[in-house]
């Protein structure tokens, strides 16, 4: 296996440098699909939950079940990820949720000598995160995206929405944890979708 912290190439190049692989967020069900995915390649998978009833821990696949401090509680959640590498060697993190994967990438100095992970850097992340400087980063590269419009209040989304076209795509501006989407057909959806969502929120034109 490489030096830890280091990156180790295409999935391809991993065959006998992984056996160990750490999984955050089992209280998520897509984290169940990694975890299944890991198992079948022939890996050993431990899977961090807050609960003793998170889905992933109960797969088949999952060789360790680990229960721990919700990973919003920064300080002692860090504390225990710390730990829990400490005592084991695992030989690559993969952390699922948006507040693990910003909290590694903060913590990266601390972490790398640990275990192999593959997390950008902080700065990268906020922007990977934010739908608003995604954009951006996108039009200052040339790549196409839909037109965009960031409205802060309802009153500013009630003047657009007699100025776009439908159907319109309206998202949240930050990662949530969960599919924060709608599809707007005419004013009046619009209008719902914003109130409903009670979210900083982008709309998306189609053309």
């Amino acid at each position: 296996m490489n030096e830890r912290g280091k990156p180790m190439g295409s999935p391809k190049s991993w065959e006998g440098k992984i056996r160990r692989v750490l999984v955050t967020d089992g209280d998520y069900i897509h984290t169940l699909g990694i975890v299944r995915w890991l198992g079948r390649a022939g890996l050993d998978v431990s899977v961090i939950g807050t609960t003793a009833h998170a889905p992933a821990l109960h797969s088949r696949f999952c060789r360790n079940a680990i229960v721990g401090p919700p990973p919003n509680d920064e300080g002692p959640y860090l504390a225990f990820l710390q730990r829990a590498l400490s005592e084991t060697p695992f030989d690559v993190l993969i952390p699922v949720s948006v507040t693990n994967t910003r909290l590694v990438s903060r913590h990266r100095t601390q972490l790398a000598p640990l275990v192999h992970f593959e997390v950008a850097d902080p700065e990268s992340i906020n922007i990977a995160f934010n739908k608003k400087t995604t954009y951006a980063l996108a039009q200052e590269l040339g790549v196409p995206c839909p037109r965009t419009l960031y409205p802060k209040r309802l009153a500013e989304v009630e003047d657009l929405s007699t100025r776009v076209d439908y159907p319109i795509v309206i998202k949240a501006l930050l990662e949530e944890g969960e599919n924060v989407v709608r599809y707007p057909q005419s004013r009046t959806e619009l209008l719902d979708a914003y109130s409903f969502l009670r979210v900083d929120v982008f709309l998306a034109a189609f053309s």
